[in-house]
């Protein structure tokens, strides 16, 4: 380096706040940041539901010794399910029979005055397209008699599904299907009577209308 002559600098420039690259990288660093506490939050968000404290039989009323609080995940299925924000409402009555320890499903739940009884239908195959828990059935049957096959007829109407399951039986691997339906009391004996006929089917149905007691038939 010759005598008088001076090293040069260099300066290098420094990103300031008012830099738009700089505000950009901010907001993507808190969004990201954000997105994964809201991401852990909803993983460990709970709902107090109610189960039940011993086994309760269809058809015995709903109190609150019957009753414990669970605190669980349900995610969108918590509609389903008895709430613990408020006391039911007084006279509920327990329509399908629920273990000590589940969860109360809305399903197996009915108000005041509801008479309507679980019973079993078995059925060859599956369950019809539509059919499913909650959903309302008509029951048809087919009967043999002097040995001619008579026409299908109905005996039941807008029987409320509680619960559906599917079962393989014999070498051949066909299915069964048991629905287990609410039936009012005066329509017991009909149901009794139609699983005794040579066939029995059912068909998506519709809820009752307004004054139409379910289990009416034509």
């Amino acid at each position: 380096m010759e005598a008088g002559q001076q090293p040069t600098r260099r300066r290098f420039s420094r990103a300031g706040v008012k830099d738009p690259r700089f505000v950009i990288g901010v907001v993507l660093v808190l969004a990201s940041v954000l997105g994964v506490v809201a991401l852990v939050q909803s993983f460990d968000k709970t709902q107090a539901v109610y189960a039940a404290a011993r086994d309760l039989g269809a058809g015995s009323e709903l109190t609150r010794e019957d009753l414990v609080v669970l605190n669980v995940r349900l995610g969108d299925s918590a509609g389903a399910y008895l709430s613990a924000a408020s006391e039911p409402p007084a006279g509920t009555r327990v329509l399908a029979a629920v273990r000590q320890g589940e969860l109360l499903p809305l399903r197996a739940l009915g108000p005041a005055g509801d008479e309507r009884r679980p019973m079993r239908l078995d059925l060859d195959g599956g369950a019809p397209a539509g059919v499913g828990v909650g959903s309302h059935v008509d029951v048809f049957v087919t009967e043999v008699k002097d040995g001619a096959t008579a026409a299908p007829r109905v005996a039941l109407r807008s029987l409320e599904v509680t619960a559906i399951s599917t079962s393989e039986a014999g070498l051949a691997g066909n299915s069964r299907t048991v629905l287990e339906v609410l039936v009012p009391p005066t329509e017991v004996a009909t149901l009794v009577a139609a699983r005794g006929a040579e066939r029995v089917d059912v068909v998506a149905g519709s809820p009752p209308q307004l004054g139409q007691a379910s289990g009416a038939a034509p």
